[in-house]
């Protein structure tokens, strides 16, 4: 079967109910492996506020935003009473790395989406950036009340600290790497966009061409402020832009979107979820009026391997 890889399970079973599991496997040069839309968003979604059906997390695709203009959910996978949730993720050299709710730290096929684990951390993982420029996955860990930065080996699991930021609410919620190997940050709160010094955990908000502080906003220019819930950023080379997979719970109505700043020029776009998720047939799934998204990636080409 063309994009599906090289290995199956097959059940076999009777009116009994006795069944015997099979794997099969065959060669192929390239792994038979699926091709992936790189104009697209993914990222895997933890939560929404208005679940028509056990649909409950799993990976979705969404377009680049365009300001104004509704982003359609595309369904990728249904993880529920199948997998662990993933709290984290992040893509590096034609594979994604993802930390899942019970700890474990896997690597998966883009379009399989088949977990291998490499090492149980014991330690919850909240987000995850891969810097190009050294090779290097930084992790962000919220314990008790405080937010620490890691670096995370993937060959092994072996997680070293680097320092803490302080208390949660004055540290970075979600961050990415640009091709430069610049940490960009949101806060819990804030509306504003930071470069972070992996050297020293100083972050520092940018500031517009006039020198005022920069805040990333909606399609109707009101300021956009995360809750303390799952926020994801990334960033793509093809358009020197990070996107952000906006969410602000609300007692009275929650909302979520995709927000696109543009670094050439500190200008943004921003695209609220379309309240209907497709398939990949295009046939509508579910209802996801304010949907929570983490590890949010392009799956652009990396120099790790």
């Amino acid at each position: 079967i063309t994009g599906m890889g090289t290995e199956f399970q097959i059940a076999l079973g009777d009116y009994g109910a006795n069944e015997g599991y099979f794997a099969a496997s065959y060669n192929a040069p390239d792994g038979n492996l699926p091709e992936m839309d790189t104009s697209k968003l993914y990222g895997y979604r933890v939560h929404d506020e208005m679940l028509q059906s056990d649909h409950m997390y799993g990976w979705v695709s969404t377009n680049k935003p365009v300001n104004g203009e509704y982003a359609k959910i595309s369904v990728l996978t249904d993880d529920y009473l199948e997998f662990a949730a993933i709290t984290a993720a992040e893509y590096a050299g034609g594979k994604i790395f993802a930390v899942d709710a019970v700890y474990n730290f896997v690597v998966m096929e883009p379009g399989l989406w088949n977990r291998t684990t490499i090492a149980n951390l014991g330690i919850s993982v909240m987000d995850m950036a891969f810097d190009d420029t050294t090779d290097t996955m930084y992790a962000l860990v919220k314990q008790s009340s405080y937010t620490y930065l890691y670096t995370l080996d993937l060959l092994t699991g072996e997680m070293t600290q680097l320092y803490r930021f302080g208390y949660y609410n004055a540290a970075p919620w979600a961050m990415t790497f640009d091709a430069d190997g610049v940490m960009y940050a949101i806060k819990v709160n804030s509306a504003n966009l930071y470069t972070v010094d992996t050297a020293t955990g100083a972050m520092t908000a940018m500031t517009d061409a006039e020198g005022n502080t920069f805040e990333m906003k909606d399609a109707e220019g009101n300021k956009l402020q995360p809750t303390a819930y799952s926020q994801s950023i990334t960033y793509s080379e093809a358009d020197n832009t990070i996107y952000w997979a906006h969410f602000k719970f609300s007692w009275w109505g929650s909302a979520s979107g995709m927000c696109a700043v543009n670094l050439t020029d500190l200008t943004t776009s921003y695209s609220t979820y379309e309240a209907q998720a497709y398939d990949e047939n295009n046939q509508l799934v579910d209802y996801y009026p304010a949907t929570e998204i983490v590890g949010l990636m392009v799956l652009e080409d990396t120099e790790y391997s």
